[in-house]
């Protein structure tokens, strides 16, 4: 007799936690795994990429030297929001040294389908 209360009491809680969650709406999504990417026109070094809303570093470790890098992609879709976060992006001119920052915004969110780039360069050139 006593376990029913508490199996009573379980289910309850269990229902009352997925009430809280948001529901997102039903829509149709594509299998495609989509990325957000940025490119320079010279090799840079020491490439950064922070979400400026929450401060999140979002650079893939892998990816600090080169031309292209990936500023973010599925894989990162809940940390930004729907509406589209600015991500502040900081390089540095491997041959002269001269750091840039640049900002582009990114939207995504938990009922978003893909990352998508809302505003800001694809490409970026340092003279």
């Amino acid at each position: 007799m006593t376990k029913l209360p508490v199996m009573l009491l379980a289910i309850l809680a269990i229902n009352t936690c997925n009430q809280s969650e948001e529901k997102c709406p039903d829509k149709p999504c594509t299998m495609m795994f989509a990325s957000v990417p940025v490119t320079y026109n010279k090799t840079v070094k020491d490439f950064k990429a922070v979400n400026l809303r929450s401060g999140q570093n979002l650079t893939r470790k892998d990816q600090t030297t080169g031309t292209t890098f990936t500023i973010v992609d599925d894989a990162d879709r809940k940390k930004l929001t729907e509406g589209g976060d600015d991500i502040e992006l900081t390089a540095t001119d491997s041959a002269t040294n001269i750091t840039r920052k640049d900002t582009v915004k990114i939207s995504g969110g938990k009922c978003a389908c893909h990352v998508e780039r809302v505003s800001g360069p694809t490409e970026i050139s340092f003279k």
